[in-house]
């Protein structure tokens, strides 16, 4: 491979200028495999085999027919790039070169896209392909800033795409949006004219694919590994799109009607390891509480009204149907609240006879074809399940996390470096709402920290090396950041009204400095340094044989085997090795001697050698930790571990996007017309004060300025005039005038007129005398 590689380097640094043989080379390189690997394609991309040949040739082509080598080989080139995070850069350099002069004109770029979406709608496309143009569509996508890109990919999300929806659901979605039949009968009028274009068909057809993968059934590896990544990239793809509001507005309803959620949920690849996250993640935003027409948000109450109306519908739709059946009737006489819960209707549908359910829901409420309701049963109650229940609050979901990571969000949650798509949140340009933008990033930033504080525990134990010992587990090495401990739980407090985990979790820890031996002075000054809030974390290692179980390549003890001593952080197989059983975070309430028992401040020298922190531990995990029955974890904790005083203010920063994501004026204290440029909508540039209508034109300076030269030197673009006219003062003078400007914008000038503050009559209060004097230098 390497010899037919240097093959090609010549003549892709200097490349022919015919397009048959440019043609030729293309096809000799991509049947060689090379834009199949991610060595040869860095390579490839180092050489700027896009810009020089690839490119090159597609804007000789435009408008003609790609070949699919050409085709392929520019979507592998630019994953890559995108892999290496060069895509925007490129892109940009690209599109700017390569623009015709003609706006009507096809760029480059839309030639590319358009024949990428024709070849994913081949029946014939091989799911390696199909896999490879997916993933260029979510680098597509999110980079919707340059206009290039943005008039092509949005035209896969317009209002065509409602020629798939039924007409009872598009009638009713007019019948809320007037606006938008208007809309319709225009698009319709056009669409008689011309043939239509391949941008309608495009995701319904996508989704027909993916469900058409994940109902079939592969036996050979390959195929099923290509299929599931397939599926990964086409979630990730959705869910990208569902959380911007361009793209969601007429995307989603179709999606809703395709019931592609519910079709993977039951699949049986939904439970694997990396479809089962992007699956979650994919329905948080089908879920999210939003107007798609108009951005807005659903009050509480409405969103809760419209879901009580709906399963009032359902049962009045029950008992007409079927007036005489007794267990009918007591479906129509359950409270609409009890019914809202998942659980309660999943078993009420599963008794209900599937010709009742199917005439139920298919003919009255339309929530699936007739005849796809009455094949699929299974089908038909999860969308009723989930067109009927209510949904969870994300923003609960926030509150019932942990500030500080725990070992499992340490060694299950942070994501390993893999070429499958990550079910994480992505901060791009445009954002639904201030919660969506907060939730993402308080995701992001939890993972993030934890990543950190991972690198430092992994960091400590190695340097403490602990092992089995008579009793319980004992320490051969010794570290800075750590010293062993013993820990015990003092005071939990009640729970607030209407919160179900404690107000406060309070635990002493006492540790010994004298562990430290000869190097005891200088280790026990920086422990001494450790002040009231300052963050540490609580390990317990465990060792024994009743706890280490043997795995694959693993030893009992962490020191007998060298050659396997520096696992890697992430490695599934480190708890295991070094026995971490729980790691939970506290906050440091006080510091006392342990001799004396008397208060410690930072940096003073005490009694003794033994100190016991106060700690107050996260009440949510604490909560976590007695419903799943392992509370005994904190009395077993046997090593404290600290951390840099600078990369340790994570937890404020957590907990202070929590409570922007739980206070009810966030979106009144963010001005009005500043919503739009912070969500990512609208022109950024809207938002300076040149572009404001509501400019003033006349103001009171009061004592901004001193004198007019301190006017004009802060206006240095306009003329400044003085309007000559005073106020009449009383004695003692003003040490300084006061100031009223009036702007006149076309001419260019500021009036300044100077005017004096009356002194404050002699019988008010000499304390406002005072502040008066003081205010005003009167």
């Amino acid at each position: 491979m390497l010899k037919s590689f240097e093959h090609y380097v010549a003549r892709i640094q200097n490349p022919p200028a015919d397009g048959c043989k440019k043609d030729a080379l293309i096809r000799e390189i991509y049947a060689a495999g090379l834009c199949r690997e991610t060595q040869s394609l860095a390579r490839l991309e180092y050489l700027g085999y896009l810009d020089k040949v690839l490119w090159t040739r597609l804007a000789e082509m435009c408008g003609a027919t790609l070949s699919r080598e050409l085709t392929l080989s520019i979507i592998a080139v630019l994953n890559e790039t995108a892999r290496c995070g060069r895509l925007s850069d490129v892109l940009a350099q690209l599109l700017q070169s390569h623009e015709p002069k003609d706006r009507k004109a096809e760029s480059p770029f839309g030639c590319l896209f358009r024949t990428a979406c024709l070849a994913a709608m081949d029946r014939d496309c091989a799911l390696r392909d199909l896999e490879s143009i997916l993933q260029l569509l979510v680098h597509v996508y999110a980079r919707l800033e340059h206009t290039p890109i943005r008039r092509v990919a949005l035209r896969l999300t317009s209002l065509a795409l409602w020629e798939h929806l039924p007409e009872l659901r598009r009638n009713h979605e007019f019948r809320e949006f007037p606006q938008l039949r208007q809309h319709w009968q225009h698009h319709i009028a056009k669409k008689m004219k011309r043939a239509p274009p391949f941008e309608a068909n495009f995701f319904p057809f996508l989704i027909d694919t993916i469900t058409r993968i994940v109902e079939a059934q592969t036996n050979e590896a390959s195929g099923e590994e290509w299929s599931l990544r397939c599926i990964a990239r086409f979630l990730e793809l959705c869910t990208d799109l569902l959380l911007q509001l361009p793209t969601r507005r007429f995307l989603h309803l179709v999606m809703v009607d395709a019931r592609i959620l519910e079709r993977i949920t039951m699949s049986k690849r939904a439970s694997h390891k990396h479809i089962a996250p992007l699956l979650t993640a994919f329905r948080r935003a089908m879920d999210f509480k939003i107007v798609d027409q108009t951005g807005q948000v659903p009050a509480l109450d409405e969103e809760l009204a419209k879901r009580r109306a709906r399963i009032y519908g359902f049962q009045c739709t029950c008992f007409t149907a079927k007036p005489d059946d007794a267990y009918i009737r007591e479906i129509a006489f359950i409270p609409s609240a009890h019914l809202a819960s998942r659980t309660t209707l999943h078993e009420i549908l599963l008794r209900l006879p599937d010709d009742t359910l199917v005439e139920v829901a298919s003919n009255a409420l339309a929530v699936l074809p007739h005849d796809v309701a009455a094949s699929q049963p299974q089908l038909l109650v999860q969308a009723l399940l989930n067109d009927l229940c209510d949904r969870s609050e994300m923003s609960l979901e926030a509150n019932s996390v942990s500030l500080y990571p725990t070992e499992a969000v340490l060694w299950g949650e942070i994501p390993h470096e893999t070429d499958w798509p990550l079910a994480l949140p992505k901060l791009n340009l445009q954002f639904l709402t201030f919660h969506d933008y907060l939730l993402r990033s308080f995701a992001l930033y939890r993972l993030e920290s934890a990543h950190e504080i991972r690198a430092d525990i992994a960091r400590v134990i190695r340097r403490v090396q602990p092992q089995a010992a008579t009793g319980g587990t004992g320490f051969t090495g010794w570290s800075r950041f750590a010293v062993s401990c013993s820990c015990e739980v003092t005071h939990v407090t009640k729970p607030p009204l209407g919160k179900l985990y404690p107000a406060e979790v309070l635990c002493q820890v006492t540790v010994d400095f004298a562990v430290f031996g000869e190097r005891g002075l200088a280790l026990r000054q920086e422990w001494e340094q450790l002040r009231e809030h300052d963050v540490v974390f609580l390990l317990c290692l465990d060792l024994s044989p009743a706890r280490v179980s043997p795995s694959p390549g693993i030893s009992k003890s962490a020191g007998s085997n060298p050659g396997i001593r520096h696992l890697a952080d992430d490695d599934e197989h480190f708890p295991k090795k070094y026995g971490i059983r729980a790691v939970r975070g506290g906050e440091i309430v006080e510091v006392t001697s342990g001799d004396t028992m008397t208060m410690c401040s930072p940096g003073e020298s005490s009694i003794g050698s033994r100190r016991t922190f106060t700690l107050r531990m996260d009440p949510v995990q604490y909560h976590n930790d007695v419903q799943g029955s392992t509370a005994a974890v904190y009395g077993a904790m046997n090593l404290v571990l600290r951390r840099e005083a600078r990369a340790n203010n994570f937890s404020r920063i957590l907990g202070t996007i929590r409570d922007l994501i739980n206070a009810e004026s966030l979106v009144s204290a963010v001005p009005t017309w500043l919503r739009d440029v912070i969500l990512g909508y609208g022109d950024a540039s809207a938002a300076h004060y040149s572009k404001r209508g509501d400019q003033l034109d006349e103001f009171d300076a009061v004592d901004t300025f001193h004198d007019l030269q301190h006017i004009a030197t802060s206006f240095r673009e306009l003329s400044v005039v003085d309007a000559g006219k005073g106020f009449p003062m009383t004695k003692p003078a003003t040490k300084r005038p006061l100031f009223r400007l009036c702007l006149d914008r076309v001419a260019r000038r500021i009036t300044a007129t100077a005017y004096a503050l009356k002194l404050i009559d002699s019988d008010q209060s000499p304390a406002l005398r005072a502040q008066s004097r003081r205010i005003f230098d009167v």
